[in-house]
């Protein structure tokens, strides 16, 4: 088995959470979780520089914010543009890395809910997905 290059080894800054609580998710490999208002799902997405993909979130009984974190543990974003169904999430890398999602309820009275997230295939960053993400940042906004 080969060496896994630096710029794919898991690096986290996640003070909060131990090795434990974070899951690497791996594009086209559908992750189905239970959540409740307290808790926060941490993922790592394994990133070269300029890589981007979508993040589909299927979520029931469950409103879902996602926040994104550089390699270097500075957040990037948080999106959040639907109230229930499915979820589009934009992560694109400026730098090759370990980025972090984290997905948490956004309403204190949600008791339980259920997800399935998924992420497509890693590729190239395009002016459309820049298009995209300031399009999902200004929903986020909207709903807010």
């Amino acid at each position: 088995m080969g060496e896994i290059p630096p710029s794919r080894q898991p690096l986290c800054f996640c003070p909060q959470l131990s090795a434990q609580q974070v899951i690497t998710i791996e594009p086209e490999t559908p992750i189905e979780r239970m959540i409740s208002a307290k808790e926060s799902h941490a993922y790592l997405l394994q990133m070269e520089a300029n890589e981007c993909s979508n993040i589909q979130v299927t979520q029931w009984k469950v409103d879902l914010v996602a926040r994104f974190f550089s390699p270097d543990g500075r957040e990037m974003h948080s999106l959040d543009t639907r109230w229930s169904g499915v979820e589009s999430f934009t992560v694109i890398a400026g730098t090759a890395g370990a980025y972090r999602m984290e997905l948490y309820a956004s309403r204190a009275g949600t008791t339980q809910g259920r997800y399935v997230a998924i992420m497509d295939k890693l590729r190239f960053t395009s002016p459309s997905d820049q298009t995209l993400l300031t399009a999902q940042k200004t929903s986020t906004q909207v709903k807010a």
